[in-house]
């Protein structure tokens, strides 16, 4: 099996914090396409072209700041879109990321941006086509004329997400949580689990071992031979996470407390599969559940 970059975000996250390496969250003002130490401190920021959806678009969100600079408020990421062909799609993800978080005002959340899209596109394309007519300019030129003369439309008022809405769609579009994380409230649960050690700091490959933690990304899969179902599902605690697999005769005796989002004290072996990239060999862990007890 194959696994692409994305894929493999959460594992490099979860290594970055057993070693207290920060990961920030993307930033169209100072972040770069690409993953990237912060100059001067120990942390990595998180890269723009490893948004999923935007990727095509980060250079030129890069490109618009270098030539134009920085970001100032939504008005003006609006604007450079328009002129350097950043997608709307593209900042639906960069916006729900965090992406655009430092360049908000008080009071200003990442649905306002998001719902503001279209209104606010549109009135800048027409005011870029009165403007520009047939006259050839280059982008910055382009960009200071048309920022002397729109006027973007007032944003809507709307409620901002939740807290487990913000933190679902910077999962969705990074791999992994940047302002919080569902765990922490069941911390103290996990602690009194039982469990033997946390997902970060198992050794090896084990015969038997016992987890504790959020059950996210489940989905039911059927053997081949007879259609039997067995369940696929993403085990998350405060240091990282492992993919887990319950193959069909657990399943059968598990299946009723096995949930999207359930805490439970999961138990079983650790298979290794070890690959190779071109440069390195990389091994990735999974746990192939024999017990599976529901915490809350």
């Amino acid at each position: 099996m194959s696994y692409s970059v994305f894929d493999k975000i959460p594992m490099y996250a979860a290594d970055c914090k057993a070693k207290n390496i920060p990961v920030l969250k993307p930033d169209m003002n100072t972040g770069v396409p690409f993953f990237a130490p912060t100059v001067g401190a120990k942390e990595i920021r998180y890269g723009l072209a490893t948004i999923k959806g935007v990727a095509n678009a980060a250079m030129a969100v890069y490109q618009a700041r270098k030539e134009c600079g920085p970001y100032r408020d939504y008005r003006d990421i609006i604007l450079k879109s328009c002129i350097y062909s950043i997608s709307s799609a593209a900042l639906e993800g960069l916006i729900k990321s965090g992406a655009a978080d430092s360049i908000m005002s008080v009071g200003e959340h990442r649905r306002m941006y998001v719902e503001g899209l279209d209104v606010a596109i549109k009135s800048c394309r027409k005011a870029i086509k009165d403007l520009q007519g047939d006259e050839e300019m280059d982008n910055k030129t382009l960009y200071e004329k048309v920022d002397a003369v729109w006027e973007m439309p007032i944003l809507a008022e709307f409620v901002p997400y939740s807290q487990a809405e913000q933190l679902q769609f910077e999962r969705q579009y990074l791999g992994i949580y940047v302002s919080g994380s569902p765990v922490e409230p069941h911390v103290k649960k996990l602690n009194e689990s039982g469990r033997e050690t946390t997902i970060s700091n198992i050794s090896g490959n084990p015969s038997h071992i016992t987890l504790a933690g959020l059950v996210h990304d489940v989905s039911i899969i059927h053997r081949k031979s007879d259609g039997a179902p067995m369940a696929k599902f993403v085990l998350e605690d405060e240091s990282g996470v492992i993919e887990a697999i319950m193959f069909t005769k657990n399943y059968a005796t598990y299946r009723n407390e096995i949930s999207e989002g359930c805490v439970a004290k999961v138990s079983g072996r650790i298979d290794i599969e070890e690959s190779f990239n071109g440069k390195e060999e990389t091994d990735k862990k999974q746990l192939v559940v024999s017990g599976f007890c529901s915490l809350l």
